[in-house]
């Protein structure tokens, strides 16, 4: 295995808690530090195309912030689950308009409409393919189809991003080529094992937001009990997947929402602030890997 494959990066799904891959990005280019090989789920695919276009953090802060300013994330319909401030009326709204998403998301494919979805990934990233990107990546999703827990390398950035971010019931599934694509997430957050049998990084690094089975005793009805059930194997199939990383980044995103993109530089403080504080140890990891690799 030749060096240029060396570190590869998994960076896992969130929402818009994918946020703080950008300030993983930021402390590890400031440590020296840069991906051969990269593997991303949801939102962590889309962080991880951008850079894998252009490996700057700064770029992939800038075409986030753009697309905010865009509002293409609300255009998505992720608006009405921040926890930003809101009058009664407006909350009174969003907790009606939540119910009606809710009701669409068993009664058709997914609350927003492809064409909306299509329009905004194609806004972002145009005709790009994986082809034109500077470092090799993939992205997870899941097929419906077959079954089968994929990973896509090939064709538009498009696509493969609407593949991959596509939460069930929420946001469209691709249809292409006799596949029903889903978010990756539904299986694993963390896409090491893909990572691994693909590009053969010898050492891997995770950044991943911090999930955990919290205690609950109330339930709104079969829509949530399907979503504790899935938390259940996701988790444990991700715990299973993170054996296989070198180290792992866990950033704990505490009052931040899956759906606060607004919030863009407060995720990335964190993420950066926290993987700043673990870069001598990875680097000394990689050191030491690289002894035992080369000799």
């Amino acid at each position: 295995m030749k060096e240029k494959t060396f570190i590869g990066y998994s960076l896992s799904g969130g929402g818009a808690r994918g946020l703080i891959h950008i300030g993983f990005l930021k402390a590890m280019e400031e440590g020296g530090i840069k991906p051969d090989v990269i593997a991303g789920t949801s939102m962590g695919g889309i962080i991880g195309i951008l850079y894998a276009w252009e490996p700057s953090w700064k770029f992939v802060y800038e075409k986030i912030k753009e697309s905010i300013e865009k509002k293409i994330f609300k255009r998505l319909g992720f608006d009405v689950f921040t926890t930003e401030e809101k009058n009664l009326f407006k909350r009174l709204h969003d907790a009606i308009i939540e119910r009606i998403n809710l009701a669409k998301a068993f009664l058709s494919e997914s609350v927003i409409p492809f064409d909306q979805a299509y329009s905004a990934s194609l806004e972002i990233f145009g005709d790009l393919k994986f082809e034109d990107l500077k470092i090799k990546i993939l992205v997870t999703s899941f097929d419906l189809v077959r079954g089968e827990y994929v990973y896509i390398n090939k064709g538009y950035v498009r696509d493969a991003c609407i593949a991959t971010s596509a939460i069930p019931g929420f946001l469209p599934p691709l249809k292409k080529d006799g596949k029903i694509l889903i978010d990756g997430g539904v299986i694993s957050n963390s896409p090491v094992l893909f990572l691994k049998k693909i590009y053969s990084p010898k050492f891997i690094i995770t950044s991943r937001t911090k999930n955990f089975m919290d205690y609950r005793k109330e339930f709104r009805g079969g829509y949530e009990f399907y979503q504790r059930i899935l938390q259940y194997h996701r988790l444990n199939y991700e715990a299973e997947e993170l054996k296989n990383a070198d180290f792992v980044v866990t950033i704990d995103t505490d009052n931040l929402s899956w759906a606060d993109f607004e919030r863009l530089d407060d995720f990335i403080e964190k993420g950066y602030l926290y993987t700043k504080n673990l870069i001598k140890i990875i680097k000394r990891k990689i050191f030491l890997k690289k002894l035992l690799f080369w000799t």
